[in-house]
């Protein structure tokens, strides 16, 4: 029997991501509108309106304690009004991207674990960039959002490899990542790099999410300054929601934060601890809004 190459076994589970429901055209027009500056509030109430049961979630996170609109509304365009664009964006595609990515719970997957600690790592990856002044905050919050889409790929086209690598993990009292270097397995940061590839997001987004373990690389010369920035900033965030425990996405283990990271980014113990006071505030409400996104 031949033995498929690596190459091979990622195509192969890219390639079954065809039985998947497809990403609706929705998820491009937002990601079109908020990156032009010239965007109207019309052009988003329009978008979302489209979509009755997108602008039912819209309203339903808006009126979250996490998002709170003022005396609830049933009106998008107050929702957008109040809350800005930005934070328009990041609940619609953050409802989107939920919705049309399910999978089964397993001994080591728990599909609502696993988007709250998305959810959350594209919260802190969001304010961690307004802290080291990267300018594309939405890129920010997706690429945070979907750093481990490759786990959920794997999960639910290969449950049985997935688990015998969160159940080495946690033998072993390492990452998932490690375990998948160990075992010489497929890599989740592989697998979702290739299928968000597939799905046409942004190439900074891409490669966000199939580095966002290498902290020990130097990427300078390979990628522009921006696109490492964003790398370390999703590296950190995933960090930042794996210490907090928040959600669950394998096998968690805490990581020290690496030094490389805070190297490049002249990150000072000072500005940590007080970005990680302003950061608690921001986390404490987050629970009302997976309750919103995963309620039956």
């Amino acid at each position: 029997m031949r033995t498929l190459s690596t190459e091979q076994m990622y195509q192969i589970i890219v390639d079954k991501t065809d039985q998947l429901p497809s990403l609706p055209s929705i998820v491009y027009e937002l990601l079109a509108l908020v990156n032009d500056s010239m965007a109207s509030l019309k052009a988003y109430e329009d978008l979302i309106s489209r979509d009755p049961s997108l602008a039912l979630q819209v309203l339903k996170m808006a009126n979250s304690a996490f998002y709170g609109v003022p005396g609830e509304t049933d009106s998008i365009q107050k929702a957008i009004t109040y809350l800005g664009t930005e934070k328009i964006y990041q609940i619609a595609i953050t409802a989107t991207v939920f919705e049309n990515l399910e999978a089964d719970d397993s001994r080591f997957f728990r599909i609502r674990e696993f988007w709250q600690h998305s959810f959350v790592t594209a919260l802190c990856s969001e304010q961690l960039a307004l802290e080291l002044n990267f300018e594309n905050r939405s890129s920010a919050f997706l690429s945070g959002l979907l750093h481990d889409v490759g786990k959920i790929v794997f999960q639910i086209f290969n449950s049985e490899s997935w688990n015998q690598i969160c159940a080495y993990a946690q033998q072993q009292e390492t990452s998932v990542f490690d375990a998948e270097n160990n075992l010489n397995a497929l890599k989740h940061t592989e697998i979702g790099y290739r299928v968000c590839q597939k799905w046409n997001f942004p190439k900074e987004v891409l490669l966000a999410i199939r580095h966002h373990h290498d902290y020990d690389k130097d990427f300078s010369s390979h990628y522009s300054a921006d696109q490492v920035k964003l790398i370390d900033i999703v590296s950190l965030a995933n960090i930042l929601s794996h210490t907090l425990n928040i959600g669950h996405s394998g096998y968690n283990i805490r990581t020290e934060v690496p030094l490389e990271i805070v190297e490049r980014q002249n990150i000072s113990r000072k500005r940590w601890v007080d970005f990680l006071m302003r950061l608690r505030d921001q986390l404490e409400a987050s629970e009302s809004v997976m309750a919103s996104l995963l309620e039956n």
